[in-house]
């Protein structure tokens, strides 16, 4: 994970720049458009609406990334009780959960209180409707560190379900060292599970097992921070940009319509041997402890200078190897020239099927 690990040092480092950004109040462009075209001299086909939700600093965080990655596409919304989120924010629709929204006794103690923004979110419940609308897939994206994002996730989710969408959030874990943080984000996570059709896991536990042990705690985050917003722009670009591979969107909705509980694979090499190496990594960088043998859908997202269909065969089938024999099993690749010669990217989305 060696160009993941810089880029979320460089992009932190960034971040804390005390300066104003040149780039302070432009959002992630929508594609308002109703079709599609993948593949040049074809018709073109029915583009799918996409609502990608922030939910909490964390949500809001790799939204940003992904506007500075050029991302652009997908509807985006944030939501926070925290002015100072929405400060600099890229998405499009900000959600700023005011006083009012708020019980007067509940009013200053937020932090810690997941349930104090729930209760607000609840409140906000006719306004949210109308921003979040009916889109074909919902992507909340929250860190379950005990706050904003814990408190707001499961309320989009059941909301965005209630209005038709196929639900599936990707958050993160804390450490069981902040055991506080930790019980708080369990609870969380138990109640998103009960309305997203899919979650997916990174565990703070497992990424500080893959980088290097200097790195202070927040650059660590940075790095969680930095892989979803990758996972993310590959989900979302290869159903809807021409790629060497593309992503069926009616399949990619079948598996995360009965994904349950997954987590992430991430792999990156620059080995001579890259479809090996490659593989070897993304099977040792599993973002929680689900054993191979229990996943029953995998979505595998590969990116390379080399990626052609002969070598992302080869790596998706090293992949799912050992994975459950009747696992379903989809997977996009494009080959990318801009990235370092020989370089090759994996990232993985693998879920149970169980909630």
């Amino acid at each position: 994970m060696r160009t993941l690990i810089s880029n979320a040092i460089n992009y932190l480092d960034r971040e804390l720049d005390p300066e104003i950004p040149a780039d302070a109040g432009q959002s992630i462009t929508c594609d308002d458009s109703d079709t599609m075209l993948l593949v040049t001299g074809r018709e073109p086909i029915q583009k799918p609406e996409i609502l990608l939700v922030g939910c909490g600093g964390t949500g809001n965080s790799v939204i940003n990334r992904l506007f500075h990655r050029g991302f652009s596409g997908p509807r985006t919304m944030v939501i926070d009780h925290d002015k100072r989120t929405f400060q600099h924010s890229h998405a499009a629709v900000p959600f700023f959960l005011r006083h009012s929204y708020f019980r007067q006794e509940d009013l200053g103690v937020h932090e810690g209180h997941p349930d104090i923004v729930a209760a607000a979110a609840e409140n906000a419940l006719p306004e949210l409707e109308k921003l979040i609308g009916s889109p074909n897939l919902c992507i909340i994206i929250a860190g379950m560190s005990g706050n904003a994002g814990t408190g707001s996730a499961a309320v989009i989710a059941r909301i965005a379900k209630s209005q038709g969408a196929v639900v599936t959030a990707f958050v993160t874990l804390p450490s069981h060292l902040e055991k506080t943080r930790h019980l708080r984000a369990q609870k969380g996570l138990d109640e998103l599970r009960q309305y997203a059709d899919s979650v997916f896991v990174l565990n703070l536990d497992y990424l500080l097992k893959m980088t290097p042990k200097d790195l202070p705690l927040g650059y660590v985050y940075s790095v969680a921070d930095q892989i979803l917003a990758e996972i993310v722009r590959n989900l979302y670009e290869r159903v809807c940009i021409p790629s060497m591979i593309n992503l069926e969107f009616s399949d990619l909705m079948d598996l995360l319509a009965k994904g349950g509980y997954g987590t992430f694979l991430v792999g990156e090499t620059s080995e001579s041997n890259f479809a090996e190496g490659v593989c070897r990594d993304s099977l040792n960088n599993r973002m929680t402890d689900i054993p191979l043998s229990a996943i029953t859908g995998c979505i595998v997202l590969i990116e390379g200078y080399y990626a052609g269909l002969f070598y992302s065969e080869e790596i998706a089938t090293c992949i799912c190897y050992e994975l459950d024999h009747q696992a379903q099993v989809i997977w996009g690749t494009y080959e990318d020239h801009s990235i370092p010669h020989g370089e090759v990217r994996v990232f993985a989305l693998i879920s149970t099927g169980k909630k």
